[in-house]
């Protein structure tokens, strides 16, 4: 699922106007519109009011069903996360860095396999 059509989910699960979370969120209602249609994707620091607008955690707004994290079309890097600012920092929860890790062990695992098969 978008980040798009889950911010839609949200707001209309809240009953919330287009108009009302633009406002709440300090965009306009076009920009938010935008959003919420997959036009054009949110900066990290959107996605933290909504987050705090709907009152759940980024992880859940901004995860994809597979679990994987996905921003500006692409797949956020754990070194990118680590380098914003320290506020935004905070409210990254550590599930995304367990995530991040359990993929660098199963990286790892898979570069043994493949330098055991080369010998």
């Amino acid at each position: 699922m978008s980040i798009g059509t889950r911010l839609s989910q949200l707001r209309k699960n809240r009953n919330f106007s287009f108009s009302q979370v633009a406002q709440k969120l300090d965009i306009s209602e076009i920009v938010y519109k935008k959003i919420e249609n997959d036009e054009i994707k949110p900066e990290m620091a959107l996605l933290i009011k909504a987050s705090e607008l709907y009152e759940i955690e980024i992880f859940d707004l901004i995860k994809s069903d597979s679990g994987n994290i996905s921003f500006h079309n692409s797949k956020i890097e754990a070194t990118n996360l680590i380098n914003q600012n320290s506020v935004i920092n905070q409210q990254i929860p550590n599930r995304i860095f367990e995530m991040y890790e359990e993929k660098i062990s199963d990286l790892k695992l898979q570069i043994k396999l493949l330098k055991r098969k080369e010998q």
